[in-house]
């Protein structure tokens, strides 16, 4: 039994929690009235704000990239993957930054590669010994290209860790290290620009694998985002939805059959 905001008694032999989101069922009174253990949400599979910097100058253009996750006092990337990256002015969006979002907490660098097929050597023979405006050009959108030529000529740092050797003071170097590892500080998500799912939920040890009934309360069942589960981009989540709405739905069918 529940009472629904003085709207009455709900009674049922089998109760499917299905909602998911920070405002979810799933996660929120009933639940907790219930004693269940439950990871408190968050939104994931979106846009990431970054530190003001020279970078918001880009807003809208796009790129092939590949990028990585590193720790504020690391000096390995914890994650990296590579896709399509969109630059805004509050920071990045595209896949790539939605899997990143994942992950990022306030503090952390996301470094950009911003030419994962050309390594170091090949991008200073394009550069050449003296780089020209629109040395770049062809290789990168010129947009983006004219942006790194002036961050290296003014040897832009905004304090991010190395991998690797620091640059030397000349234009080479510090237009090959901008154009391999481009650094933005993360300060957040930016749910509000349309977050995909959310991350926490209901344990997932409460409940049976094989029904997701609760082990406690064995009317009780969950699926979908009210359960701590997600994923990247690429359909898992969807696909976990689907599935897992069809599992929790069988087993309530046939526990009616049982009790009717």
């Amino acid at each position: 039994r529940w009472d629904a905001g003085r709207r009455g008694e709900l009674r049922a032999q089998t109760v499917v929690l299905a909602t998911g989101g920070t405002n979810s069922v799933g996660g929120g009174a009933l639940t907790d009235d219930l004693g269940l253990e439950r990871r408190p949400l968050s939104p994931a599979l979106c846009p990431v704000a970054c530190e003001d910097s020279p970078l918001s100058l880009l807003d809208g253009r796009r790129a092939q990239v590949d990028l990585s996750l590193v720790r504020d006092d690391d000096l390995l990337p914890c994650w990296h993957e590579r896709g399509e990256l969109l630059f805004r002015d509050y920071g990045i969006s595209g896949i790539v930054t939605f899997d990143l979002s994942r992950r990022a907490r306030p503090g952390d660098w996301a470094l950009v590669d911003l030419v994962p097929d050309h390594g170091v050597s090949e991008l200073r023979q394009i550069v050449g010994m003296d780089p020209e405006p629109g040395c770049l050009d062809g290789v990168l959108d010129p947009e983006v290209a004219r942006l790194l030529e002036r961050l290296a000529r003014e040897r832009w740092d905004p304090g991010a860790p190395q991998l690797g050797p620091a640059p030397r003071d000349d234009d080479v170097d510090w237009l090959v290290h901008l154009t391999k590892q481009l650094p933005l500080r993360i300060t957040g998500l930016v749910a509000q620009k349309g977050a995909q799912v959310c991350q926490g939920g209901l344990q997932n040890r409460q409940f049976d694998p094989q029904s997701l009934r609760c082990e406690t309360y064995p009317s009780l069942l969950a699926c979908g985002e009210a359960l701590d589960v997600d994923g990247d981009c690429g359909g898992l989540n969807l696909s976990w939805a689907w599935k897992s709405g069809l599992v929790a739905g069988r087993s309530a069918a046939e526990a009616a059959r049982k009790a009717g």
